[in-house]
């Protein structure tokens, strides 16, 4: 189901991803798109793809590309997905007790 669901080929595209949604939380898979348990997750996040197209947008990252990290110790055993508010600042901020 890897196939439904928008890749991203390289740490920029990643970058780009992240900083580019101001609206939206971006939930990005990170493992191996031929892994029984990631095609697992990717038929998940495929099947509800269209119901939260208004408040997030997911995309995978085969973890097989080389990245173009120069730090590629693998973070990731099988697959980890992250999900990332389109402004973190915002959300501990607003979150913080306020002093008085």
């Amino acid at each position: 189901m890897s196939y439904l669901l928008q890749h991203l080929h390289s740490g920029w595209a990643v970058d780009k991803a992240i900083l580019g949604e101001e609206e939206r939380l971006v939930v990005i898979r990170f493992g191996h798109d031929w892994d029984e348990t990631c095609m697992h997750m990717d038929e998940v996040l495929a099947s509800v793809a269209e119901k939260i197209k208004n408040y997030a947008v997911t995309y995978l990252v085969d973890i097989t590309e080389d990245m173009g990290a120069e730090d590629d110790d693998s973070v990731f055993d099988q697959f980890a997905i992250f999900l990332i508010p389109n402004d973190i600042n915002t959300l501990s901020s607003s979150s913080a007790p306020k002093s008085s």
